[in-house]
């Protein structure tokens, strides 16, 4: 078999791969170059990635001329494409705030490993289509079945996330808005995958509209505007405060109203064993020994300050990350 049985049968719907793909390769050196070096950034860099190899696999199929050349690059790219899923709600997770959630072992476990499921029992039920390329026929078989439900409930999730990202910064403007902006981009793909590879081939049995590794450039799109123009707390942008705060004595860090660390200098990364390269993503409630603590402190310290009313003066006890309590 000769993998590079290729051929230019399907310009146009090629393109809808591969230029796409050349703007989202565009995008991750743009990400990894310019954005904070966070989890969330990374994380985000990962499920680009791995959007970059999914079109890559759509450019293979649309210029494949046999089955047997279609069916080799299914194998070598089809992993990055269900990979997509998991790491794009990872990325959703962490950017709502949910990564004490999300470093948990079962929890990671159960976002990474039904990918691997899902790659090993994927169908091979293949058409040349005249206008995509070899497509997916309409399958009731229970391979088809789990892909499906797999894509559609981790996309619907992902989505819900977010929006639930958008409500809890309703009143953090700049955040709301970056927030909007994500959940906008990420709404085009999972509405048009929903009618076009869900809707068409296992409602109407009709041939698929493969289109969502195209529309989720929308995603990416969306999130790169969104982290880059809304970045709400840049320390590079003040070289001299940023000096003095680095080398106070005394621990400092700076909150969003949804509780997320934005800022943390040396003295307190030192005394909490904070990671600096991922602080946007380091819920202030880690920092209390336990719910009750952060709770009390929330309640007579942070949400008078937010709503711009005195509050009331609180010792209390914070932790380390490895749990050594730190008085105040």
């Amino acid at each position: 078999m000769d993998p590079f049985q290729l051929g230019l049968q399907h310009p146009l719907t090629l393109a809808l791969a591969f230029v796409p793909m050349c703007l989202n390769i565009g995008l991750l050196a743009f990400a990894l170059r310019r954005l904070p070096r966070d989890r969330i950034s990374g994380m985000f860099a990962l499920w680009l990635s791995c959007l970059i190899l999914w079109q890559l696999y759509d450019c293979f199929v649309r210029t494949s001329v046999t089955m047997e050349t279609v069916l080799f690059w299914r194998r070598l790219f089809f992993p990055f494409q269900m990979l997509a899923f998991p790491t794009g709600l990872h990325f959703a997770l962490l950017y709502a705030g949910r990564d004490r959630f999300v470093e948990r072992p079962a929890v990671l476990a159960a976002l990474y490993l039904p990918a691997m499921f899902v790659t090993n029992v994927h169908r091979e039920w293949l058409y040349d289509d005249p206008n995509w390329g070899w497509i997916q026929l309409p399958d009731p078989s229970f391979r088809a079945l789990v892909e499906v439900i797999y894509g559609t409930s981790m996309s619907v999730l992902m989505l819900g996330i977010l929006g639930l990202a958008v409500r809890r910064w309703s009143r953090d403007p700049g955040h709301r808005v970056q927030a909007q902006i994500i959940f906008a981009g990420m709404l085009v793909p999972v509405g048009l995958g929903l009618v076009f590879e869900v809707g068409f081939p296992q409602v109407l049995q009709i041939h698929q509209w493969p289109i969502t590794s195209t529309t989720l450039s929308a995603f990416s799109i969306a999130t790169v505007v969104a982290l880059t123009r809304y970045r709400l707390f840049d320390m590079s942008s003040g070289t001299a405060v940023e000096a003095v705060l680095e080398t106070m004595q005394d621990a400092l860090v700076v909150a969003t109203p949804e509780h997320h660390l934005l800022y943390a200098n040396r003295a307190a990364a030192d005394l909490f064993g904070i990671d600096r390269t991922q602080v946007r993503a380091f819920a202030v409630e880690r920092l209390f020994p336990d719910a009750a603590s952060w709770d009390a402190f929330r309640l007579r310290v942070i949400e008078p300050t937010i709503a711009g009313q005195p509050s009331a003066a609180s010792d209390t006890v914070l932790r380390t990350v490895t749990g050594a309590l730190v008085p105040t």
